[in-house]
C-alpha cells in the first residue's frame, strides 16, 4: 500500500469529485468532502461552534470561547461523562458538548479510496 498516495489524498481536493475543500470562515480547510455536505456548515446546523482566527489561532472552538472542540472530544474519548466536562468547564452547556461530539463525526464521513 502506498501510504503516500493517501496523504497527498487527504491534502488535495477529493479526487472522486470535481470541488473544492470545505473551509472554515478564515479560510483554513476544515473538510475535504463533496459540495453536498457544505450545506450542514452554511446552514448553521453546527452553530454553537466557531472559528475565529483571534481566539485559539482559528481552531474549532464552542461559542466563540477559547475552548477547542478537539479537547472535549479527546476527554469525552478517553471516558470522562458529560457532568465531568461540565465541573471542568463551568461556562459549557450539555448541548455545547453534544454538538462538538456531532461536529468532529461530520468531520469524519470522509471516504478515503484505498487502491
Amino acid at each position: 500500500m502506498d501510504y503516500r498516495k493517501l496523504i497527498r489524498a487527504a491534502r488535495d481536493p477529493c479526487e472522486r469529485h470535481d470541488h473544492e475543500p470545505l473551509r472554515a470562515p478564515t479560510g483554513r480547510v476544515i473538510a475535504r468532502e463533496a459540495p453536498h455536505r457544505k450545506r450542514a456548515y452554511n446552514q448553521g446546523v453546527f452553530d454553537r461552534i466557531t472559528f475565529d482566527q483571534k481566539v485559539m489561532s482559528g481552531r474549532a472552538c464552542i461559542r466563540g470561547m477559547r475552548i477547542p472542540v478537539s479537547v472535549i472530544v479527546s476527554q469525552v474519548a478517553h471516558g470522562a461523562t458529560f457532568d465531568e466536562i461540565l465541573q471542568g468547564y463551568p461556562d459549557l452547556e450539555q448541548a455545547d458538548i453534544q454538538e462538538a461530539l456531532e461536529y468532529a463525526a461530520w468531520l469524519t464521513q470522509e471516504e478515503v479510496r484505498i487502491p
